[in-house]
């Protein structure tokens, strides 16, 4: 009943008014933060100097903890059975997703934890089947970056699969271009640029730039292609050529 009250009173009531409520609760709000018009049903939040949440989040978590100037914007959905942390002046940009499934889905606990000054822009994807942590002064920049703390593996014949789990950790000072991809268990260590299009299948632990596969020139002419299929002779209206397989 407590994070259904929480919602209730921190989106409908004016700030002071509602903190003082909150705080009465066994909340933990500073008189200086700010928050908008947004569902915040969790059964514990604390929120220090200068802290923000905006607008039109959906916020429905066990435990939402931000210190000094830590801020979330806009349209953020957060879900399950999950606890969010963010250091100080550590920032949630806009339309993000962070879910976690309910029990029997998952089981004990599980924390997205951003470090100090680490930045989440926009329309990321968080599966926080298992912890992911973010270090201090890192970057998930761009958007569209998946990050999968679970997977599966299916057996060569018949119905039978396994889930693997598996925590996410990334390190201090680390850029993530977008459109990355991270699978579960794999570490990023500290001072380590990763570019856009990445799919991180395997720790990387040793600091530098790790790029994609890199661009490379194909002679793309009619002839060359043409000599490396098989002309499809029962096509008349046009030309086809088969590709082997």
């Amino acid at each position: 009943m407590k994070p259904y009250i929480t919602a209730f009173i921190a989106f409908l009531l004016p700030n002071k008014l509602a903190f003082i409520i909150l705080n009465m609760m066994g909340h933990k709000i500073h008189s200086s933060a700010r928050i908008g018009w947004s569902w915040l049903q969790c059964r514990y939040i604390e929120m220090g100097e200068n802290t923000k949440i905006g607008h039109l989040n959906l916020i429905r978590i066990n435990e939402l903890v931000l210190a000094s100037k830590a801020s979330i914007r806009q349209f953020n959905r957060m879900k399950g059975p999950l606890d969010v942390h963010m250091e100080s002046e550590a920032a949630i940009g806009n339309s993000n997703s962070i879910y976690r499934g309910d029990f029997p889905i998952t089981t004990g606990t599980a924390k997205l934890a951003l470090g100090k000054l680490a930045i989440i822009t926009s329309k990321h994807h968080f599966d926080c089947t298992r912890s992911i942590s973010i270090g201090n002064y890192t970057t998930i920049s761009g958007f569209s970056c998946q990050f999968w703390s679970h997977g599966f593996y299916h057996a060569d014949t018949g119905r039978k699969r396994i889930r693997i789990d598996g925590e996410i950790v990334i390190g201090n000072n680390v850029s993530v271009g977008s459109r990355c991809l991270f699978n579960p268990g794999v570490r990023v260590g500290d001072c380590i640029n990763i570019g856009g299009n990445c799919c991180v299948s395997k720790s990387l632990l040793t600091p530098g730039l790790y790029v994609a596969q890199p661009l490379r020139n194909i002679n793309n002419s009619m002839e060359a292609i043409q000599a490396k299929l098989e002309k499809d002779e029962d096509f008349k209206l046009f030309d086809v050529y088969k590709k082997a397989v």
